[in-house]
C-alpha cells in the first residue's frame, strides 16, 4: 500500500499547465498559466491504479492535498481525484468503486465548505444510491445544496425520497431518465 509520501509522489506526476494561455477573462482567479491537457491514457491509467492500491486511505492522501481555495495551485490534486472518480465507473473497476467513494465520504464533514462541494461534484461522478441519505442531509445547507441535489439527480435511485423528506410533494423517480420522459409522456422535451 502506498505511504502519503507514494500518493503526492504519484499525484506530482500529473504534466503542468500548458505554457499557452487560454482567454481568462472570465475567471474569477487567474492561473499562473493556461490548460492542463492531462497525461497520455496508457500514463493516467497507471497512475489511477497506483494511487487506488492504497485504497480509501489512498484516495483521503490525495483529498488531503486538495486546497480550500481553488486558486489553481492544486490542480494536480483535483484532476487526480475527478479522474478516479470517473475511472472507477468503468465495469471492470466496480470494486475500487467503493474505495473512491469511501475516501470521500470520509474526508467530507471535515474540510471547509468549497472543498465538500468540489468533493460533492466527485460523488456525483461516481456515487450510488447508498449515499442518498448523506446527500439529502445537505439539501438544507445554504452553500452546499446544489451540488448534494445535482449529486443525487445523476445518483437517481432513491433520490425522490431525499427530496419528499423535505416536504417536496411532486417528485418522481423516472425510469429511463429524460429520455423515457420526452417518449412516453411529453415529446416536447429535448432529449439528450
Amino acid at each position: 500500500m502506498p505511504s502519503s509520501e507514494n500518493i503526492a509522489a504519484l499525484v506530482n506526476q500529473i504534466p503542468e499547465l500548458d505554457e499557452k494561455n487560454p482567454d481568462l477573462s472570465l475567471l474569477r482567479v487567474k492561473p499562473k498559466r493556461g490548460k492542463l491537457t492531462g497525461p497520455v491514457w496508457a500514463k493516467a491509467e497507471k497512475l489511477f491504479d497506483q494511487v487506488l492500491e492504497g485504497g480509501k486511505a489512498g484516495v483521503a492522501d490525495v483529498i488531503d492535498m486538495i486546497q480550500e481555495v481553488d486558486d489553481g495551485t492544486d490542480y494536480k490534486a483535483r484532476y487526480m481525484l475527478h479522474g478516479l472518480a470517473t475511472y472507477v465507473c468503468r465495469p471492470e473497476k466496480k470494486a475500487h468503486r467503493a474505495a473512491v467513494v469511501g475516501g470521500i465520504t470520509s474526508k467530507l464533514a471535515g474540510k471547509p465548505k468549497p472543498t465538500q462541494a468540489f468533493l460533492l461534484r466527485q460523488l456525483q461522478v461516481c456515487g450510488g444510491a447508498e449515499l442518498c441519505a448523506l446527500l439529502g442531509g445537505l439539501l438544507t445547507d445554504e452553500e452546499l445544496c446544489q451540488p448534494a441535489a445535482a449529486a443525487l439527480v445523476a445518483i437517481g435511485k432513491g433520490a425522490a425520497e431525499q427530496f419528499r423528506a423535505l416536504g417536496f410533494t411532486k417528485v418522481f423517480n423516472v425510469t429511463g431518465g429524460i429520455n423515457a420522459w420526452s417518449e412516453d409522456v411529453d415529446n416536447g422535451v429535448p432529449k439528450y
